[in-house]
């Protein structure tokens, strides 16, 4: 969910099918996008480029572990 001004973007996903893509564009920083099929929302756009990247990771390990099955993760 996002805010500007009085318009609030909403999107909702499925984390097990949902994706992670990095835009890179010359001279920008670099956009995250969740995506699904044809559906797509920026996330962290008003984060600054150590915390997106943080945030990047953060959103990755999260995803990869929806997808996993919990035996998998029993021995982290």
């Amino acid at each position: 969910r996002r805010r500007e001004g009085r318009r609030v973007f909403e999107a909702r996903f499925e984390p097990y099918w949902a994706r992670l893509e990095k835009r890179e564009e010359a001279g920008r920083l670099p956009r995250l996008f969740l995506v699904h099929r044809s559906r797509e929302a920026e996330v962290g756009c008003y984060l600054a480029a150590e915390e997106r990247d943080s945030f990047e990771a953060a959103l990755r390990d999260a995803l990869r572990r929806c997808r996993e099955p919990a035996w998998l993760r029993v021995a982290e």
